[in-house]
């Protein structure tokens, strides 16, 4: 799915069944986790979406977590996924996970607009929030901590996903340098694969917490793909308080009470 925008082609994110169009390019200087640090990472999981695919998706609170919004459409129709069929897996690796989780309601960012094809002037919009159907305890899960002023403590970024050709572990990429795009969008020279819809771009020390700044939108490609770089949405705590509002109506199609 591609439009351009600022010069370049756009391609949404999310992995199909089949794994995502064909053509698409691998990771760059990523590489996948091993067993012992995964652990570290198990806020991470990935957002099944009901045999249609997957994307990434990140704790930020013991019942909620962020993803891309266009993750929750239907790539052919435009239509809003029923919520049902989703199932948010944080910490898979190898088959194994840190909690199964289905999703009772979601939210996404006011004025986006998915029509089957990339958002194009609405990709700083593409952020969505969803609402687990049972809190994750913190044993099994830590959440990320969501936006925040960045310092030079946290050094360079780094993106951890899923894609189509490691779906199965997630993998981490980086160091990422990041320049500002658009009003609320930066751009990574790390590039990503189809899955990675979603994943988060995180900040921090080595040794310390990390931070979710950014959330994956989209793989921007100029020149005819010799050149690429990934853009992110801001990871604004106002617009994350604003999301819980608008889920807290249960107007998305689906959606049923979630515990208190």
């Amino acid at each position: 799915m591609r439009r351009a925008i600022a010069g370049l082609a756009l391609l949404l994110l999310a992995a199909g069944a089949g794994g995502g169009p064909a053509g698409a390019q691998a990771f760059t200087r990523g590489r996948m986790l091993e067993p012992g640090e995964a652990g570290a990472y198990r806020a991470v999981g990935r957002l099944n979406l009901g045999g249609a695919g997957f994307c990434t998706a990140t704790l930020v609170s013991p019942r909620e977590a962020v993803t891309a919004a266009h993750c929750l459409f239907e790539a052919r129709t435009g239509a809003p996924r029923r919520l049902s069929g989703l199932r948010f897996v944080a910490g898979f690796d190898r088959g194994r996970y840190a909690a199964l989780r289905g999703i009772v309601g979601a939210a996404v960012t006011p004025g986006f607009r998915f029509d089957g094809t990339a958002p194009g002037r609405t990709l700083a919009e593409d952020l969505a929030l969803l609402l687990l159907d049972a809190p994750v305890a913190a044993e099994d899960a830590v959440p990320l901590a969501f936006g925040g002023p960045r310092t030079e403590a946290d050094g360079l970024l780094a993106i951890v996903a899923y894609a189509r050709n490691r779906s199965q572990t997630p993998s981490r990429l980086g160091p990422c340098r990041s320049i500002p795009w658009q009003p609320r969008l930066i751009a990574l020279d790390c590039r990503v694969d189809f899955g990675a819809s979603g994943a988060p771009v995180l900040a921090g020390p080595e040794t310390g917490p990390l931070r979710l700044v950014a959330v994956v939108s989209a793989l921007g490609e100029a020149q005819g793909g010799l050149h690429a770089t990934t853009l992110a949405v801001e990871a604004d705590p106002a617009r994350l308080e604003a999301l819980r509002g608008i889920a807290a109506q249960a107007i998305w199609p689906g959606s049923g009470p979630a515990p208190d």
